[in-house]
């Protein structure tokens, strides 16, 4: 599987006007891995990642919905995305998720916790979280000048930061009057930290 992603990141980068961003799908009925494989390529160090499960809070099945604490209270970490309706914040939100991954990593720190049969990436969303919401708009084009500028002088061959979205048919639903969903706007956000490279 890693191998796999280090295919599809080579193809991009061989031609990155052919494709409108660096995503891909992976699909498959219940029970047969697919959170699985890529928490063991976290845990063995194969890709560095940076999970989250989507699932309805309410729902009971594996993996558990990716909870971020604020305010003393848990919620969901779909809950966040989806105040997130602006591309620009999205592309900010992403580059806080590479800087903090990066910084937690060089300090050899895990950005996960392992506990029994489930995982939790929720310390390093709580993290992220935090750390977005006291960045002023001000603040935005140094942070995304930083962002691309470092990706511009890294090793293409092997990415980085595989941003993992479990249960992601919901970034499909529409978040708003304008029929926009997440999954657009993180697209047209991909999109967009691209072109600034």
């Amino acid at each position: 599987f890693c191998e796999h992603v280090k295919n599809v990141v080579n193809t991009f980068n061989a031609a990155p006007d052919k494709y409108y961003g660096l995503y891909f799908s992976i699909v498959q009925s219940s029970g047969y891995g697919k959170s699985r494989i890529l928490i063991e390529c976290c845990k063995r160090n194969f890709l560095n990642v940076a999970y989250m499960c989507l699932r309805d809070e309410k729902e009971s099945g594996f993996p558990h919905s990716t909870q971020h604490h604020k305010d003393q209270t848990k919620k969901s970490l779909f809950s966040f995305l989806q105040s997130i309706n602006e591309v620009e914040k999205l592309q900010v939100f992403i580059a806080l998720t590479y800087r903090l991954c990066k910084e937690l990593r060089g300090k050899k720190a895990k950005l996960y916790d392992f506990a029994g049969a489930d995982f939790s990436f929720s310390a390093l969303w709580d993290q992220v979280i935090d750390l977005f919401l006291i960045t002023q708009p001000t603040e935005y084009e140094a942070i995304l000048k930083k962002f691309t500028d470092l990706q511009a002088s890294l090793d293409r061959t092997t990415p980085e930061l595989l941003i993992v979205f479990d249960e992601a048919r919901v970034l499909l639903e529409s978040i708003s009057e304008t029929s926009k969903s997440i999954f657009r706007n993180l697209r047209r956000a991909q999109f967009g930290l691209r072109s600034r490279s």
